[in-house]
């Protein structure tokens, strides 16, 4: 874990531990596309190591979490797509819950629950929520033991981080 370009970044084998996924099942996600590192990613012949922010290793502990319970890699990435299309949010910035069978986003706006894969859009009642807040405070004191930092201080580092990631993503739209 370290600081590239100003914002906290972890490399491969940091992500894997933090998030519990395997290196064989992140270098796979991130080389067709489903989780890519937002920090640092190679590209063509290039051989610079993958980085990954805080928000990528959240959204990888998420999907984690979501195969642990048994959804394919096939819902997953139609899971992703319908979040991004539809309420622009990633997995590391969604309220999802789950019953096992299907997963529902928890729409504060319009304070519904509803259904993102089997019924996109229909309304439910479910009965396992997935609390992603608890998750990243999880992986932020996980962050701050192996640092030898306080919560404080690794918070404020993603902060910052997200205020540059932020900025670069607006200028990414903008020359698109």
């Amino acid at each position: 874990m370290n600081l590239t370009d100003n914002v906290l970044s972890f490399g491969a084998g940091e992500a894997c531990e933090l998030s519990g996924v395997a290196f064989k099942r992140l270098d796979y996600w991130a080389r067709s596309g489903f989780i890519t590192p937002s920090v640092r990613a190679p590209r063509g012949g290039n051989k610079a190591r993958r980085r990954y922010s805080f928000r990528d290793v959240v959204e990888l502990t998420v999907v984690r979490k979501l195969r642990d319970v048994g959804f394919s890699l096939q819902a997953l990435r139609q899971i992703q797509k319908i979040l991004r299309r539809d309420y622009h949010a990633p997995f590391a910035q969604a309220w999802l819950i789950s019953d096992g069978h299907d997963v529902f986003e928890l729409c504060k706006k319009r304070s519904e629950i509803v259904s993102v894969l089997r019924r996109p859009g229909q309304l439910c009642l479910p009965t396992m929520v997935l609390d992603v807040g608890a998750t990243a405070q999880e992986l932020m004191q996980l962050a701050a033991a192996h640092l030898q930092m306080t919560v404080d201080e690794i918070r404020e580092r993603i902060a910052y981080g997200s205020t540059i990631q932020a900025k670069q993503e607006k200028r990414h739209v903008v020359t698109v």
